[in-house]
């Protein structure tokens, strides 16, 4: 009885692992135009490349809500920041930046890059199509406070979801380890259907 417990209970856990990453939107990586986003300043608007992780994601969730408006100041003579007035979760790492760089710091201010910093926190984006000067007028480099919005752009390279594509070959146990032979007993995975022998 407890084994069979124990099978019901991995079998309700893999099926609801494999229910909630159905859902999951991925942009082609080869795609160059996959995710983006307008930074306006100044009534002038610039597209930024979003990069693909937690803090992007939790980003474009709020922009479908609507835009974000936040004054952002300049610091240390090389970006514009100011608190957005949420918080999205991090994926810091150690980055050298260079100009148009879009970076998450403390989980709650974006730093508009137009100069070089070497730090560890999250990566945005890119502001695409730029050379250095032409960031600098953008974003008024040393001039003082400037009032950002930031808005959906495109995501032409959203393809599919996780759901659409085709199941892998093989079999699989319930917690993802391929098989090399076929179970006399128990519950598999056999391309992408499950498989209950007893």
């Amino acid at each position: 009885m407890k084994r069979l417990v124990l099978h019901i209970y991995i079998m309700f856990m893999a099926l609801t692992a494999m229910a909630c990453q159905s859902n999951e939107v991925e942009a082609t990586p080869s795609d160059k135009s996959a995710i983006t986003m307008n930074i306006t300043i100044n009534g002038k608007t610039v597209s930024c490349q979003l990069v693909e992780n937690s803090s992007t994601r939790a980003l474009l969730a709020q922009l479908e809500k609507g835009d974000i408006t936040y004054e952002a100041d300049d610091y240390g003579n090389f970006e514009k920041v100011g608190n957005i007035g949420i918080s999205l979760p991090q994926n810091n790492e150690s980055i050298t930046t260079t100009a148009g760089d879009v970076i998450l710091y403390q989980g709650n201010n974006i730093c508009l890059y137009y100069d070089t910093n070497s730090w560890t926190f999250t990566r945005l984006g890119k502001i695409e199509g730029m050379s250095k000067e032409e960031i600098k007028t953008f974003l008024y480099a040393g001039g003082g406070s400037v009032k950002v919005t930031l808005s959906s752009g495109s995501a032409t390279g959203i393809k599919q979801t996780l759901a659409d594509r085709k199941a892998p070959n093989g079999r699989y146990s319930l917690d993802g380890r391929k098989l090399k032979q076929i179970p006399n007993k128990g519950v598999y995975i056999e391309n992408g259907k499950k498989i209950v022998k007893k």
